[in-house]
């Protein structure tokens, strides 16, 4: 059943929601007026709560919060049980918390520490709670996959939780992707290209669909943000933008980040929600005298050893005609140029957080600027974030939290599209001495002076969040917010001079432009009330009811055109011809959910949820679809009957739920494409059939896992089984040219199986007064599998790159190539030919096609023209993990390192194809003699037979290292700082890999499951220096 959009409706001075669904800020207020919006929104929420009636809050508890060590804890959530009195502590560990007069539970609760509790008569001054370092958490607060915040024993799925605050204090991070990535089991992180500005794509817990994106959700303090991957012009060739809105936050703002993973803790999610969903929770003020917070960045990145990772080509010496290979890098410091630069990365931030018993706030500001290694690839971005919060009575609280950021990335062409990559990694021997200089196509210099391409982007995040226990029994939480993002993405070539456009075409030389905006607005709402009873002493019951609405908006608006008629101009408007168009898309979900929680002496915790979707991209002959979900968690441990010496903490968990994902938005209804008929009429002409019946995606998840602490507490294992199928997985199937319709339809028939375990161990290896050591172990495996394809496709047609297919039990995306076994050479040197090639005939005793054709290695050998093609591999990795170590020296210096790893997984190395195939420019081409002559038979086929570039992409990367220390009082305070700390970081120091391209993770980064390297730019190395100050 199709859900209407919602509107908003205007009137002078004012404004009316029509429907409750309109956009805040999108009708009302243009771009430059969004913080006005913002400050109007805080008021609006402001006001309706003054307008309440006030409990006073007659009296204070106060106190420190410390470590065995005496050491602060800052950060710790300070609260009241049974109330939503709350906060944090300061740097120095203090806290101060409004309350009622008499006598009440003070709870203290932190990452990385035993939750402490004491019951206090307030008034109450002094009060000391000294936490005790643990390897695991039981009794943390968690709110991503819950109705609710709730301690980590009670939820039975599995939630990756990263300290973030700590992390980005421990290794300053750039952005928010290398924050996540190899610090949480089962979340893949693939970055693409190592360009500024660029982020990654991220897959949790392998391959879930066919045709149907595999992004995780985004939330920051609960409300939905674009998480749009590969936006921005096509830089890279064949299609592919690079930037990732995930890297639009700014990581000094963030608190923590919770990760669920799969449909067994997504259910409260529902519809679009089978992939996981990352939580963002951002930093928020606490009680006390303002804590100013001053951080300046300066770093450089760099293409380490591109001389020695780009292979020079070889070709024939435009001198003596005899085979040679050309250094550029040589010849160009000869020339006293560079072919790639050393980047400045520089960043200045600011921020204080504070308040009083009724007002708390945290306000942060950061300018980012960084170039990345070619001079048109650079970017700035101004961020800022202000969060509030009121509580002016122990049974309410209110949120607002306000980000806005806006910036320019200057992007470079690679991956196809041209650019210095491209004139590098296939340049041409023969144009050593012309205007060339060796390079293809041009010069560096160039393409960047010829070619600009950027993103504008401005965004705005205003979330509202309301916490009321009006009764002892009942409490209700509300989330309301909008995320808006504007881009404008624009390619700018102007008329060129001579000495530009001799490099050119005639209709490249003349100039032209290209513009897009993409606008997308993402508005949550997000109610659940709660009534919790006991049933008996021991016993007690927790019933959640809640509605929710998403609605997500994009529009498109392009323009283009060539042809300026004289230097100098850049508008459209100067452009002989011009293009345009305008496209908008509209989706919304409304979700009504009813979960029952048991609760067993605080250690037994049964959960069962049930809950219902509409979507407006089903069919309109489904009506709406439903996710059941059951969970139990058992903390053993606090048993009577527990008793082994060793383990201090042991909690059993399991879980079975359920998730979807919603089909592409108009990919279920019957549409019509416009054209011109007879006489210049306007007419249309059938475009897509449609599908009346198509139904979301469903995934369903088993989840067995537990969580032991060692040796009281001081090693944690966190352990989970997974087994995730996505059943009516949608396909597109062909049509008979009779029905009217051209092309194929949607349809769902497919189902995929994902399995396999998640371990993290942490260890507080070492404890004294003087020296820490703590590691962090993560390891994830995946099995991926199609299970069956419904008789849409039986394996034999390609889906990208021609040479991958679907083929049931197989990974989804699985590579199948014939590959040459044996072949004859004759002759040698660059005339050589290797005939009478031979493929594997595959084997006839594994796996094969319905009609009985081999689909694996190991065969006897055929003529390669009636070979088969054989599997070679597949996407997703088998194996990822990470481990981290982190060196505490006298409490004031600490040293951080982070390898991480992937394995099991294979890799398109298309600039190993362009070279030897397509340019031949190999050393295989002019000296075959020296190679298995199968390889060179490949290689000489030009395209049919090319096994050979597909490779083993496993890897494991010295990620990142760092060495902190705190400076001295009497360094700092002369500026009027109570604390500082000097660290300095390194970044990709260091890759161990048998794969034969430039970068085991460099890939277009819109390419999907299409794992292809072409002149990628590669992960740069990277060093910065960061001072912290506090005032």
């Amino acid at each position: 059943m199709a859900i209407l959009g919602f509107r908003a409706l205007t009137v002078p001075g004012r404004f009316l929601l029509a429907d409750g669904g309109g956009s805040m800020c999108r009708v009302l207020y243009p771009r430059t007026r969004m913080r006005r919006c913002a400050a109007g929104a805080f008021l609006l929420a402001a006001s309706a709560l003054g307008s309440g009636p006030i409990a006073a809050q007659d009296a204070t508890v106060s106190g420190t919060v410390v470590d065995e060590q005496g050491a602060p804890v800052a950060n710790a959530q300070v609260f009241v049980e049974g109330t939503t009195s709350g906060t944090l502590t300061n740097s120095q560990g203090a806290f101060r918390l409004a309350v009622q007069a008499g006598e009440l539970t003070i709870r203290v609760v932190s990452l990385g520490y035993r939750a402490g509790q004491q019951v206090v008569t307030a008034p109450a001054d002094g009060i000391r709670f000294e936490l005790v370092a643990t390897a695991i958490n039981l009794d943390a607060i968690v709110v991503t996959g819950t109705a609710g915040a709730v301690e980590r024993r009670a939820v039975g799925t599995a939630i990756a939780t990263i300290n973030a605050a700590e992390q980005v204090e421990l290794a300053p991070t750039p952005d928010v992707s290398q924050l996540i990535n190899g610090r949480a089991p089962g979340v893949v992180v693939t970055p693409g290209t190592g360009m500024v500005g660029s982020g990654p794509t991220i897959r949790i817990r392998g391959a879930s669909s066919f045709s149907l994106g595999t992004q995780p959700l985004i939330y920051v303090d609960g409300v939905r943000l674009d998480n749009g991957v590969g936006t921005g012009i096509s830089i890279q060739g064949f299609g592919s933008g690079v930037v990732n809105r995930l890297n639009d936050i700014n990581p000094e703002d963030i608190e923590s980040i919770e990760i669920i993973k799969g449909p067994a803790a997504a259910t409260l999610y529902g519809t679009e929600a089978s992939n996981g969903v990352i939580q963002i929770l951002t930093k928020k003020g606490r009680s006390g005298a303002p804590e100013w917070g001053v951080t300046i960045r300066q770093g450089a990145n760099w293409f380490h050893n591109a001389e020695t990772r780009i292979e020079p080509n070889w070709g024939y010496d435009p001198v003596t005609g005899e085979p040679y290979q050309h250094n550029l890098f040589e010849s160009e410091r000869a020339l006293g140029n560079t072919i790639f630069d050393t980047g400045h990365l520089q960043s200045y931030g600011a921020n204080v957080r504070g308040g009083t018993d009724d007002v708390r706030y945290y306000l942060g500001a950061d300018l980012e600027m960084n170039e990345g290694i070619e001079p048109t690839n650079s970017l700035w971005r101004l961020s800022t974030r202000s969060n509030i919060t009121l509580s002016t009575d122990p049974s309410y609280d209110l949120t607002a939290s306000i980000g806005y950021n806006q910036g320019r990335t200057n992007l470079a062409c690679e991956a196809g599209c041209g650019g210095r990559m491209w004139a590098t990694m296939f340049a041409l021997p023969a144009n050593r001495d012309n205007r060339f200089r060796g390079f293809i196509s041009y010069p560096p210099e160039v393409i960047s002076e010829a070619f600009r391409f950027w993103q504008d982007t401005e965004r705005f995040t205003l979330s509202l969040s309301a916490n009321h226990r009006p009764t002892s029994w009942l409490s209700q939480r509300l989330n309301v917010g909008q995320d808006r993002v504007f881009e404008d993405n624009m390619q700018l070539w102007e008329r060129m001079a001579p000495d530009i456009a001799q490099f050119f075409g005639a209709n490249t030389a003349r100039g032209g432009k290209f513009v897009q905006s993409r606008d997308v607005e993402n508005t949550t709402f997000d109610y659940s009330a709660t009534a919790s009873f006991d049933l008996t002493g021991s016993i007690r019951s927790a019933t959640t009811g809640g509605a929710q609405y998403y609605r997500r908006f994009t529009e498109f608006l392009v323009t283009e055109g060539n042809n300026f008629p004289a230097p100098g101009l850049t508008v459209v408007d100067a452009l002989a011809q011009t293009f345009g168009g305008e496209d908008f898309v509209e989706n919304s979900t409304v979700g009504l959910f009813v979960q029952e929680r048991i609760e067993v002496g605080d250690r037994l915790f049964l959960t069962a949820a049930i809950r219902g979707d509409d979507n407006s991209a089903f069919g309109k002959d489904y009506d709406f679809v439903v996710y059941p979900k059951a969970s139990i968690s058992w903390v053993l441990s606090e048993e009577d009957f527990f008793s082994l010496p060793a383990v201090s903490e042991f909690r059993l968990r399991s879980a079975f739920g359920t998730s979807g994902q919603q089909p592409a938005d108009y990919a279920a209804l019957r549409t019509f494409a416009p054209v011109t008929g007879g006489g210049g009429i306007a007419a249309v002409t059938p475009q897509f059939i449609g599908n009346d019946a198509l139904e979301p995606e469903k995934g369903s998840e088993l989840e067995v896992g537990f969580e032991a602490g060692l040796f009281d507490s001081r090693i944690g294992i966190d352990f989970t089984y997974y087994n995730t199928r996505t059943q009516d997985a949608i396909l597109s199937r062909n049509l008979p040219p009779s029905l009217g319709f051209p092309g194929s339809q949607f349809v769902n028939a497919g189902e995929i199986r994902n399995q396999g375990f998640e371990i993290q161990v942490n260890a507080l290896a070492y404890q004294s007064d003087a020296i820490g050591l703590d590691l962090a172990l993560n390891l994830a495996t995946n099995n991926n599998e199609i299970i069956d394809l419904g008789g849409i496709d039986q394996g034999t047609g390609f889906i990208a790159a021609g040479s991958q297919r679907r083929v049931p039990g197989f990974p989804v995306a699985s590579w199948f190539r014939r590959k040459v076994v044996s072949a004859t050479l004759v002759g040698t040197g660059p005339t050589a030919r290797a005939v009478d090639p031979m493929c594997d005939g595959g084997d006839p005793n594994g796996k094969t096609l319905p009609d009985g054709t081999p689909l694996e290695l190991g065969g006897a050998p055929v003529p390669c023209a009636i070979a088969p093609r054989l599997y070679l591999g597949h996407v997703t990795p088998d194996l990822e993990g990470s481990l981290g170590t982190t060196l505490t020296l006298f409490d004031r210096v600490r040293i951080y390192a982070l390898v991480d790893w992937k394995t099991g997984f294979t890799k398109f190395d298309n600039n190993l194809r362009a070279r030897c195939q397509v340019f031949n420019q190999c050393h295989e081409n002019f000296f075959p003699e020296q190679y298995d002559p199968a390889r060179i038979a490949e290689i000489q086929s030009g395209s049919p037979l090319r096994s050979f570039i597909f490779t083993d992409g496993s890897f494991a990367k010295l990620r990142e290292v760092s060495a902190s220390l705190s400076l001295p009082e009497q360094l700092v305070s002369p500026f009027g700082a109570s604390r500082g700390t000097l660290t300095l970081t390194a970044r990709n120091l260091m890759t161990w890999t048998n794969y034969t391209g430039l970068d085991p993770e460099a890939s277009f980064v819109e390419f999907g499951y299409t794992l292809l390297e072409q002149d990628n730019t590669p992960q740069l190395n990277q060093v910065i220096a960061t001072l912290n100050l506090s005032f």
